[in-house]
């Protein structure tokens, strides 16, 4: 079981960074600056967190550990398919409105990511005293993070952008729901753990649409970013997003990681 269980909070300890690394990213092309960007998400992080681990906390003295934790697991693994488009979406808003927006998208995912790490340790002091179980199930959930936040800075977003590096991290937590199942040696019903099953199965499945279809989602929910401006290119380099975009005023225009660098009204003096 403890096996089990370090398996569960390694990878959502790196899918809970992932998620804010990406996050992070995107609001500082939405908000224009990676301080206010850092800012909000942080706090909104910490304060989902801690929302979590209260509530969650509580509830598992009362229902099912492993039924809440699979549950926890899915809910996540669930909001990855949207989470991208939906941060892309506040671009279309004043900026103080997006403010907002960008502390409470990331709000939702941390108060159930929240939730996980007190229900781990209520599991692993059924073997293991109250303070070892919970620096064990803490280190782990910590390591994890750590993974999670070098991947995604240094190897995922560049490699795959910041759709398919969140989908990544929505994989991670089906692993994590599918390691619940292997918990107290399958001394559940039968029949819950074939529900179970079908439930891994159907979001895996949306997983991998979403990620074959990454492209046109990337390019559609690009252009929301960019009002006004019709998307011809939009490419993720190693260290950059780049975007070529037509606007009938000004023409053909460069962006990078959504700031405008040069368009061709004004190409003569920029080259000068």
């Amino acid at each position: 079981m403890l096996l089990m269980l370090a398996v569960v909070l390694l990878s959502t300890g790196a899918s809970t960074m992932i998620y804010e690394v990406v996050l992070i990213r995107e609001f500082t092309v939405i908000l224009g600056s990676s301080f206010y960007s850092s800012a909000v998400v942080l706090s909104s992080v910490m304060l989902g967190l801690s929302i979590g681990a209260y509530t969650f906390g509580r509830l598992s003295d009362r229902l099912n550990s492993i039924n809440l934790l699979f549950t926890l697991e899915i809910a996540i693994a669930s909001l990855s398919v949207i989470i991208i488009p939906l941060a892309r979406k506040t671009a279309v808003f004043d900026w103080e409105v997006a403010l907002i927006l960008s502390f409470v998208i990331p709000l939702i995912p941390a108060i159930l990511m929240g939730g996980e790490l007190p229900i781990a340790i209520r599991l692993a002091s059924e073997f293991k005293k109250i303070g070892e179980a919970s620096g064990i199930c803490y280190s782990l959930d910590t390591l994890g993070g750590i993974l999670g936040s070098l991947l995604s800075g240094f190897v995922l977003i560049p490699m795959l952008g910041s759709l398919r590096t969140v989908l990544t991290a929505g994989i991670l937590n089906l692993i994590g729901a599918s390691s619940v199942l292997f918990l107290r040696g399958y001394q559940i019903k039968l029949s819950f753990t074939l529900k179970r099953l079908v439930v891994l199965l159907s979001i895996f499945t949306i997983l991998i649409v979403t990620v074959l279809s990454a492209e046109v989602i990337e390019f559609r929910t690009q252009a929301e970013l960019y009002e006004g401006f019709y998307l011809i290119e939009a490419v993720q380099t190693k260290y950059q997003t780049i975007v070529i975009a037509y606007h009938p005023l000004i023409g053909k225009c460069l962006f990078l990681d959504g700031s405008l660098q040069i368009s061709e009204v004004g190409d003569e003096p920029y080259s000068e």
